[in-house]
């Protein structure tokens, strides 16, 4: 959150030089511009004992999205990677994921709020169903997914082994095949611990579809479902059935919800049913 300027971020780097052990980078936030942005890429490319780089909420553009995306697929060293809201556009999330497909290193990965394309989210898609990608934390919140690519995530998240925490929020599972392929994604999983719907316009039949997939899964401790404004007007008390049959899910958050009383006590009565 410090704000840096072109000359402040140089002196920073610059003291940087010599250090050969820094594992860890958090820039998020500073208002690191393009320029400082290519001098940042310039000093990765020297120190390859960096594993996480936080760098979202700076206005670095495609140029220098283009610029990580070859540092990238030359080979980085990156495990976890943060370029959430940096305004790097779609050509720059699909290079990233084509990177995180090719070499595999990348374990922790955040593109929420820049865009994710028709191409971007089916390499997304191969990401997901890739034995060999190793993928553990994922986020895409806000990314305008369009929606048969939501579908096709659903589907291919019922053959992911690997990650442990998917932050879809902001990206709407409006229509019934894209809840059902989500539905019968979290009814499957046996890895994923902690799963965000935010905002997802989740409501009637299709948020029956993904409550009904909650009363089998075996993984999923926390789920967040905030701001979804129509479900508690509508099929909220389907998450009370799920629940009761559900042993797993340790936390559950449900604000903004528009949940009324009537519904709630309903919801209760569910869950305390069993």
């Amino acid at each position: 959150g410090n704000k840096f300027d072109d000359k402040q971020l140089t002196h920073l780097l610059e003291g940087l030089v010599l250090n050969k052990s820094l594992t860890t980078l958090d820039l998020s936030n500073c208002g690191i511009s393009t320029g400082s942005g290519r001098a940042i890429i310039n000093w990765l490319c020297n120190h390859k004992t960096l594993r996480t780089l936080y760098i979202g909420g700076n206005s670095l553009g495609s140029t220098w999205g283009s610029a990580l995306v070859k540092l990238l697929k030359g080979g980085s060293t990156l495990a976890s990677l943060d370029i959430s809201k940096s305004g790097v556009g779609a050509k720059t999330t699909r290079g990233v994921l084509e990177a995180v497909k090719e070499h595999r290193a990348i374990r922790e990965l955040n593109l929420s709020g820049n865009s994710i394309d028709k191409k971007g989210g089916q390499i997304l898609c191969e990401c997901l169903s890739s034995r060999s990608v190793n993928l553990r934390i994922l986020a895409v919140r806000g990314c305008g997914i369009p929606k048969n690519v939501m579908c096709e995530l659903g589907k291919n998240l019922q053959q992911n082994t690997t990650l442990r925490d998917f932050d879809v929020s902001g990206n709407e599972i409006k229509d019934i095949e894209s809840a059902k392929a989500w539905g019968a994604a979290i009814k499957v999983s046996q890895t994923l611990e902690r799963l965000h719907l935010n905002a997802c316009a989740l409501a009637g039949e299709n948020f029956a579809a993904i409550a009904d997939g909650l009363k089998d899964n075996k993984s999923i401790e926390y789920l967040s479902l905030d701001g979804n404004t129509k479900l508690g007007k509508t099929t909220f008390p389907e998450l009370g059935t799920a629940l009761s049959s559900n042993t797993k899910l340790k936390m559950l958050s449900c604000k903004g919800i528009g949940a009324e009383p009537n519904g709630f006590e309903e919801f209760l009565s569910r869950v305390e049913g069993n």
